[in-house]
């Protein structure tokens, strides 16, 4: 693969697709990646001298340095399989730069404040005037209508206000946010599924659209069937800590060298995992014996079980467990469950060449393809790095005319 022809090494599912990436942070440069990990070419268009906010903030600088040359961990987990173009967008010759651009795109992915791009005339409107065949997503905090569209949001807001946060954690305590950037991950994954959705009607219509992925709404939809029990039911649900939300037993459980999570709800489940503790009378008892009951006792069955684990290690009794198809796994630090025998089996972490870094790894796709599997052939790149390359692929413009933008300060 040379600098020229940063595709020429990639055949997958989306072999051919240009994508234009104008977004930021985490939630749209994921749905980006996803569709480059897939094949697609995709450009990242950035500022000049400071690039994507990520490359500032969060996580650690993998070449101990802070700056827009840092390439921080934030940068690199949302980022690969993409070129690097600066541009200026509110300097008039950049803005006509993008439009020619998005001339040849198939997809466009954006995640400014709405009426933003339109100031620049690089709102869909505009744009799909220009080329009607482009599919244009935009991932905004509120989507593009309604009583808040114009307001910003990040993932710990949209947690706290689609309730994910009132049914996170242990009654008697503050409600938690989640471990992780769920709402953005959940945001990224959407919109790239809508854009896949868009270009499978395109192929029949000819015609790109708008796809309008609001992060608020990605995560009234996770809530899923604690959202769809209180549609049903009426009753507001609350935190349950680590227990179950029906049946039961479903638990952290302390173990003499760690915790393990135990699921065993259904009735065939408890007997065996009564079994396997030495605790076969429970299942007779009228308080244990079905589902709804456990459920009821939960906090008296939870105490029994303890007593019985908390005598055993980790590695036997999920064996145990194991071999009698009852559902268990040891509570891991990121580190033991990235070394997992599975994940490295699954290939869940790779090295990537990278110019600052002979030791780079990233988390792969958790998408598997039999005959067109992910790629993961270009690094997240540096600021600028392709920025000549793409505009003499992309556009044909000399070196001449990329040194007049770069002159007028375009680029």
């Amino acid at each position: 693969m040379t600098q020229s022809d940063p595709q020429a090494s990639r055949g997958t599912s989306l072999a051919g697709l240009k994508v234009l990436d104008l977004s930021r942070v985490l939630a749209a440069p994921l749905a980006a990646q996803i569709l480059g990990d897939l094949g697609a070419e995709v450009v990242k268009i950035e500022r000049p001298g400071t690039g994507d906010d990520s490359r500032n903030i969060g996580g650690v600088a993998l070449d101990g340095r802070d700056g827009p040359t840092s390439e921080r961990s934030f940068f690199l987990s949302c980022n690969r399989n993409k070129q690097s173009l600066t541009l200026d967008l509110a300097n008039p010759a950049a803005q006509e730069v993008v439009k020619r651009l998005a001339m040849s795109a198939d997809v466009l992915i954006e995640n400014y404040k709405v009426g933003t791009l339109a100031k620049y005339g690089l709102d869909y409107d505009s744009l799909a005037a220009l080329n009607p065949r482009m599919i244009y997503c935009s991932v905004t905090g509120y989507g593009q209508d309604g009583p808040r569209a114009p307001e910003p949001g990040y993932d710990p807001v949209f947690q706290a206000e689609s309730g994910i946060m009132s049914i996170t954690g242990f009654p008697d305590r503050e409600p938690v946010k989640a471990g992780t950037y769920l709402v953005d991950i959940l945001g990224g994954h959407n919109a790239a599924i809508g854009i896949l959705a868009a270009l499978n009607d395109r192929a029949n219509t000819g015609l790109g659209q708008h796809v309008d992925i609001a992060l608020f709404d990605c995560a009234l939809a996770s809530l899923a069937t604690v959202g769809q029990t209180y549609l049903v039911s009426g009753q507001v649900p609350g935190r349950q800590g680590n227990g179950p939300l029906s049946g039961g037993p479903s638990d952290v459980f302390n173990c003499a060298d760690g915790s393990v999570y135990i699921i065993a709800g259904l009735d065939r489940q408890f007997q065996k995992l009564c079994a396997v503790l030495k605790l076969e009378h429970l299942p007779n008892e009228p308080r244990f014996a079905k589902t709804t009951s456990r459920y009821t006792h939960r906090a008296e069955l939870r105490e029994i079980l303890q007593q019985a684990i908390q005598t055993w290690q980790c590695a036997p009794l999920l064996a145990e467990l194991s071999a009698v198809t009852v559902p268990a796994g040891r509570v891991n630090t990121v580190e033991e469950a990235l070394s997992d025998d599975q994940a490295v089996f699954r290939n869940m972490v790779l090295p990537m060449a990278h110019p600052l870094s002979d030791n780079l790894k990233v988390l792969a796709s958790p998408i598997r393809l039999s005959r067109t599997p992910p790629v993961y052939d270009q690094p997240p790149p540096l600021l600028g790095e392709h920025s000549d390359s793409v505009l003499n692929r992309w556009l044909g413009m000399s070196a001449n005319e990329v040194g007049e933008l770069r002159a007028n300060g375009a680029l």
